[in-house]
């Protein structure tokens, strides 16, 4: 996937140092950009064939490196289903993060397992009358159409062969209704 502005990357594993084989390790005087290497950035720009990236580092620290886009792999892209799902979750994740909040999902987990329990065979079971009204429906609605089309076809052949006259028995279209008469041309 091509990355694009805003989204999420990380280095790929051509582009990733192991540290252990490092020459510039984070217990020595130099400090590698981006640790550890696994660390997901957020493209800021493209230009051409690079991407300027940001890393949010371990200690607070921002951090901006252009690379190049076959360095780094698509994690994650957000889209405004996505944002929409964070922005509603918001005020229950402020909520549960609160030490009461976490002392509430400890207290009620127990009980959220049971009735997700309990209402599972219902789900299922909406989810099966979906799937097969869903199929009835469709399938109605071929056959309608193909029954539309062929009444359609029938009657659009008939009108134009015959122009408007009922055929005799032999294929002819003479409209005198004389079944033995044959054209001799005079």
């Amino acid at each position: 996937m091509e990355p694009q502005k805003h989204d999420v990357v990380a280095l790929e594993a051509v582009a990733r140092r192991p540290t252990s084989t490092s020459s510039c390790r984070p217990t020595s005087s130099c400090r590698p950009i981006l640790s550890p290497p696994l660390m997901p950035m957020t493209v800021l720009e493209r230009r051409g064939s690079y991407l300027l990236l940001m890393s949010a580092g371990t200690n607070t620290r921002t951090s901006m490196v252009r690379l190049h886009r076959n360095a780094v792999f698509v994690v994650e892209r957000q889209n405004w289903v996505d944002a929409a799902h964070n922005a509603a979750f918001l005020p229950a994740d402020v909520v549960l993060s609160t030490p009461v909040g976490r002392e509430l999902t400890t207290w009620a987990a127990p009980m959220l397992e049971a009735s997700k329990e309990l209402c599972m065979p219902a789900l299922l079971s909406l989810k099966l009358f979906w799937l097969a009204l869903r199929t009835t429906t469709i399938a109605s609605l071929s056959g309608v159409q193909a029954l539309g089309s062929t009444f359609m076809e029938e009657g659009s052949n008939s009108l134009i062969s015959n122009n408007g006259r009922s055929s005799n028995v032999n294929g002819g279209a003479s409209g005198n209704g004389n079944k033995n008469s044959t054209n001799n041309g005079s």
